[in-house]
């Protein structure tokens, strides 16, 4: 069995991506936008988002190469200017006006990926005149400048929550399985359950209630019992068979 890293079932995965039907057929990677953080700040993960025609935002590491210097001293050039205050809202909250400095540079050359826009930010500390570190944003989208980049890599915060929730009340971890396939389906339907969840709080009301999706939603309240602890899914499989069957 070959052993493979993180990083390179990353990219076999998004490879994948266009052939394997988590999206609609008819969707346009180009309007698609990967979220990476520094852990993901890998060449060759770029390269296969580019490669399906996608684009990707991520924090650079500070020895990236970009303008052919790394990033820390790139934007320490006389040349690049000089910092900008910005006040931005971004993320969630009454108190989610941040004040950032930042320094751009637009459609430079990222070593191994080709061209990007870039930002080095600093964030003022609440409650204090000191700046947070340094962060290197980068952007394969040329459209996607300056503050727009900050609002965009904010996002990721959304991310992380969405992942508690699914941890909390969907069953996402809670797979005893050992092969990768079964785990694969145990994600497959945790995630499966939450969209069932968010498109409405009447599960009646879903767009559900033809009998070949009744069967399907049978057929995965008992694989769920297979694969995992899901008692909160199960409950809630439960509850849209038996809503759809008042219905019809």
């Amino acid at each position: 069995l070959e052993f493979k890293t993180e990083h390179e079932l990353v990219q076999e995965w998004i490879s994948r991506l266009p052939n394997n039907n988590i999206f609609p057929l008819e969707l346009d990677y180009k309007s698609v936008l990967f979220l990476l953080d520094s852990g993901y700040d890998v060449k060759f993960i770029q390269q296969a988002i580019l490669g399906i025609k996608a684009h990707f935002l991520g924090c650079a590491k500070t020895c990236r190469s970009m303008g052919g210097k790394q990033a820390h001293k790139y934007f320490s050039q006389p040349s690049v200017g000089k910092f900008e205050s910005i006040q931005q809202h971004v993320g969630a909250g009454k108190k989610n006006k941040k004040e950032f400095s930042i320094k751009t540079a637009d459609s430079i050359s990222l070593k191994g990926v080709g061209k990007i826009n870039a930002v080095c930010s600093k964030m003022k500390r609440r409650n204090s005149k000191r700046m947070s570190k340094k962060k290197y944003l980068i952007c394969s989208d040329l459209s996607i400048k300056g503050i727009d980049m900050i609002i965009w890599y904010s996002l990721r915060w959304a991310i992380e929550t969405w992942h508690k929730t699914m941890k909390q009340k969907y069953g996402y971890r809670d797979c005893k399985a050992t092969s990768f396939k079964s785990v694969e389906s145990h994600v497959k339907m945790a995630v499966g359950a939450y969209c069932l969840r968010i498109a409405d709080t009447d599960p009646s009301s879903l767009s559900i209630a033809d009998s070949s999706v009744l069967k399907v939603c049978r057929v995965v309240k008992k694989k769920l019992s297979q694969i995992g602890n899901l008692g909160h899914v199960e409950r809630y499989m439960g509850q849209v068979i038996d809503k759809i069957d008042n219905k019809k």
